[in-house]
């Protein structure tokens, strides 16, 4: 069933980082159990649909993330809609996994470079945000509809990038599927930013993928 467009959004005040934890620990512990229940039998050929996540996401960008041939594809995403606070994804295929995150606060307390220090620093146009320590891509992309500090946060992270938690926030290494990763958060930002949630200036977010300033 295709979404309607929402005429109204809800909106979440929270500090960065740890709202985005709480709001979604229920949802990934959920997740887990179902995941666990329902893991599907093996299969030769995998076949992602043409649009994921609620019919939201078009899977043509999660495709690089999952095997092509193994176990078949699966989803989850019970609590992903726009007119929601919060919204998690989770696709399954082959043995891997991909989770997609959304959040909506209308007041993000803390200014760029905090935001940035949260990890490696990653920008794509005028969004920014970080690569954390277990991989996972945070991107914050501007969406002022209600207060000038509105904020679109778009998590993306996926098993074959995912690492273990390193010493420190500088700790983290490239890996070989980082472009995978960020041209998925790239695309995963624009299609909610301009054709879900209308964020104005949408249109200026930049082709290609989100970049990662691994020098800064």
């Amino acid at each position: 069933m295709t979404p309607t467009k929402p005429h109204s959004l809800w909106i979440l005040t929270s500090p960065v980082g740890r709202a985005i934890a709480a709001a979604s620990a229920l949802l990934l512990i959920g997740t887990g159990i179902w995941w666990a229940a329902t893991d599907p039998a093996p299969d030769d050929t995998i076949t992602i649909p043409s649009k994921v996540c609620n019919n939201y996401i078009s899977g043509q960008a999660v495709a690089p993330l999952l095997p092509t041939t193994g176990k078949k594809f699966e989803e989850r995403a019970p609590s992903f809609r726009v007119t929601r606070m919060v919204g998690h994804c989770t696709l399954k295929a082959g043995g891997e996994r991909v989770s997609i995150s959304i959040t909506l606060f209308r007041r993000m307390e803390y200014p760029r470079w905090r935001v940035e220090a949260e990890g490696i620093p990653i920008s794509l146009g005028k969004a920014y945000g970080y690569l954390s320590d277990t991989h996972a891509m945070h991107l914050h992309v501007p969406c002022v509809v209600v207060a000038k500090t509105q904020r679109l946060v778009v998590k993306v992270s996926s098993s074959m990038t995912n690492q273990e938690k390193a010493a420190s926030k500088k700790g983290t290494k490239p890996a070989k599927t980082d472009l995978k990763l960020a041209t998925l958060s790239a695309n995963v930002s624009r299609e909610l930013a301009r054709n879900w949630f209308r964020c104005p200036y949408a249109d200026e977010l930049p082709a290609g993928p989100t970049k990662i300033h691994w020098n800064r």
